[in-house]
């Protein structure tokens, strides 16, 4: 009964932080690329990690910066104004897909 009570107490005293996120509403073709573009990235950190693992730690690191680091910025340059998403993100949100461009190009240059 104890152990119920506590666990009961420790439940009611919790806090919950404030949700601060932002709703980032692109155009439809915007969140396609942007969608795209993530599982792109997906099937890329699995080529590096396959790498990796391999212990072909330079071929990893090619493969990171052509399609992950800072030389694989502007992928959308070429598309229709709605079809970008960074003109349509938040500050924070480009600013947070701009960090990870550079960390992954600081992992390559290592």
């Amino acid at each position: 009964m104890k152990a119920f009570v506590f666990a009961l107490f420790f439940v009611s005293t919790v806090v919950v932080a404030e949700d601060t996120r932002q709703l980032a509403k692109l155009p439809e073709p915007a969140q396609e690329s942007l969608r795209q573009e993530m599982l792109d990235n997906m099937v890329a950190v699995n080529e590096v990690l396959s790498l990796m693992a391999a212990g072909k730690v330079k071929e990893a690191g090619e493969a990171a910066e052509a399609k992950l680091g800072m030389s694989a910025m502007g992928k959308h340059r070429g598309k229709p104004f709605d079809a970008r998403p960074g003109p349509h993100m938040p500050p924070a949100m480009h600013g947070i897909g701009m960090d990870g461009h550079k960390a992954v190009s600081e992992f390559a240059a290592v």
